[in-house]
């Protein structure tokens, strides 16, 4: 998951650092309970019937995302608009890329197995390979394509102008996965209503974002808030409560309702409290700042412990001390070098569309 504007630490909000952090971590831990044999990945496993750290880990960072992408076309937003897909390429796509080919270059030469063809490759350059059943040789991308679809939908909504009104941003979406609700339960046809209301959740962060900066009044947000949490909770009944899960490694309508709770309660408390410094927490706030080399780096290092054999808590371990540090080199030498040279070229652009 990507959502950091740049890494210029005094414009950093610490609170949102810690809730990218608290996510990423939850993502490794439930991947590595998972390939410890902990927690088992069955339909009765605790990560399907329970809880899932991971999935309240995702959920968190489309909160954040909701909140910082609108947040950085604040101030000059015409200006901001026209580099807006410079820099969120640059963002995203040269970490993406190296993983890409580490994990084909992992396949390839230690795990021995067949080189992919070209018409499997392709899906990946805008994130859809696991929506379409491809293989997927970046773990945990399939979240990427909602944030691309989070990317196009706010530049849109500012693009024309239509940001300004709060009513339709806000209860558009919901009229919408409302609407869908409707023809699933007429027709008795699943719909992957599970991601759907992970696009649900970046307005949530907006109408958090809207909130902070008095844009909009508490009423507005207390009803809107609980509108979100009304039409999600009916969403996910309708996709996970009716039809059931769709295969073993789907979590029940008791896990995703638990994972939403954990992750709405943690995310509120934060929030709530994002003027204060959190020192008792304060060495999260790196591992916010790289959570993306994190979340993207950890699946092929999983991977590797696997193929050779490494098992019981020696796999957690290992899951962290080995991608903490990895991740905080990929993020030194491949994300902060791209994110810079991406604010470059948004300096330039305006010169040179006033030249």
């Amino acid at each position: 998951m990507t959502q950091a504007t740049g890494d210029h630490s005094t414009a950093r909000y610490q609170f949102l650092d810690l809730l990218r952090a608290i996510a990423c971590l939850g993502v490794i831990l439930q991947h590595s309970l998972s390939g410890a044999g902990f927690i088992a990945p069955t339909k009765d496993g605790f990560g399907q019937t329970v809880f899932s750290f991971g999935q309240t880990g995702v959920l968190i960072f489309f909160f954040v995302s909701g909140y910082i992408i609108p947040k950085s076309l604040d101030g000059d937003t015409a200006s901001k608009l026209k580099t807006f897909w410079i820099k969120r390429a640059f963002r995203i796509y040269p970490l993406y890329f190296f993983v890409f080919l580490l994990t084909l270059t992992l396949d390839s030469v230690l795990f021995q197995k067949p080189t992919a063809s070209l018409p499997y490759l392709v899906p990946h350059l805008i994130f859809v390979q696991s929506w379409i059943g491809y293989p997927d040789y970046v773990g945990g991308s399939w979240t990427l394509f909602i944030e691309l679809v989070w990317y196009i939908s706010i530049f849109l909504l500012y693009f024309i102008g239509l940001q300004r009104f709060d009513k339709f941003v806000f209860y558009f979406p919901l009229i919408s996965i409302l609407s869908l609700v409707a023809i699933s339960i007429a027709l008795d046809v699943r719909l992957p209503f599970g991601r759907l209301t992970y696009f649900l959740a970046c307005f949530m962060g907006l109408l958090w974002l809207r909130f902070h900066t008095s844009q909009i009044t508490g009423r507005f947000f207390g009803v809107t808030f609980g509108s979100y949490l009304a039409v999600i909770a009916a969403a996910l009944y309708a996709g996970v409560g009716i039809h059931g899960q769709s295969h073993d490694l789907n979590p029940t309508f008791q896990c995703v309702i638990n994972n939403w709770a954990v992750g709405v309660a943690l995310t509120a408390w934060i929030m709530g409290r994002r003027n204060n410094q959190f020192r008792f927490v304060s060495l999260l706030f790196p591992i916010g700042i790289i959570s993306y080399s994190v979340y993207l780096v950890h699946a092929p290092i999983l991977d590797v412990l696997k193929y050779f054999n490494v098992s019981g808590f020696a796999f957690v371990i290992l899951a962290f001390v080995v991608t903490l540090p990895l991740a905080s080199i990929t993020y030194r030498l491949i994300e902060k070098p791209a994110m810079s040279f991406g604010r470059s070229l948004e300096v330039r652009a305006p010169k040179a569309i006033a030249s």
